[in-house]
Formats: C-alpha cells, sequence, structure tokens
C-alpha cells in the first residue's frame, strides 16, 4: 500500500464498524508497520449506528456490506459526471469484494488480502 500511494494514488478506509469505535479503528491503522512502512494516511469512514445496530448488522444479519455499498455509493455520487472514483479497492472478506463491485470497481482491481497477508487479485485469484 505504501508504494502504491508513492505513485500519487489516495487511500480511503471503509469499515462497517460503529463510529463509537472510531478510536480504536484509527488506532489500529496507526499501530500497522512492517519494517518502518505504514499504511497511507487517509480518512477512515465508519457506520454512523451505534454500536449494538453494527453488531446486529454484521453478526447477526452478517450485512456487514449494506453499509458499505451505501457509503461508497454517495461517495461515488459526490464526483458526478465522473461516476468512476475508485480506481481499485482492498478488502479482506467475500463481502468486501461483493461491495466494491456494485459500486462498479473492475474486477481485476479488487483484491483481498488472506490471513497470511497475501494479496489475492480477485478477477484471477493469483
Amino acid at each position: 500500500y505504501h508504494k502504491v500511494s508513492q505513485n500519487g494514488y489516495k487511500f480511503m478506509y471503509c469499515s462497517a464498524r460503529a463510529i463509537g469505535m472510531a478510536d480504536m479503528t484509527r488506532g489500529y491503522l496507526h499501530w500497522v508497520n512492517e519494517r518502518g512502512t505504514m499504511l497511507p494516511v487517509g480518512p477512515v469512514l465508519l457506520s454512523p449506528s451505534s454500536l449494538f445496530s453494527a453488531l446486529h448488522r454484521e453478526v447477526i444479519e452478517k450485512k456487514p456490506e449494506k453499509f458499505k455499498i451505501e457509503c461508497l455509493s454517495d461517495i461515488k455520487h459526490l464526483f458526478y459526471p465522473n461516476t468512476e472514483p475508485f480506481y481499485a479497492a482492498f478488502g479482506n472478506r467475500a463481502t468486501d469484494v461483493y461491495s466494491y463491485k456494485e459500486v462498479g470497481v473492475p474486477l481485476n482491481r479488487i483484491f483481498t488480502v488472506n490471513p497470511k497477508g497475501e494479496l489475492i487479485q480477485e478477477h484471477a485469484k493469483t
């Protein structure tokens, strides 16, 4: 991600976590550090719902993508008439892939990070 940001791309972090977890989420993003290389700076977008509502959506309903699709769609509409403001997207779950496809990110630019830290291109599964 560091090298991608060095090429001029801007990062935005979107999570279905409740707004009450903002400090913890930002803390985690600042904590990630691999031999002095940290995650790129960028806004952190979280669900404005309560902790219990967000937990219900993610754990009971198993639909964290509902928030992500709404949030990313709103951002996409800010860039109208350019309807493709997102160049690539990274996630760690199938629901992330679904969310990114729904807002128009091309499948060949959607990546997931598996538990081993390996980057997988969803289009080719490589």
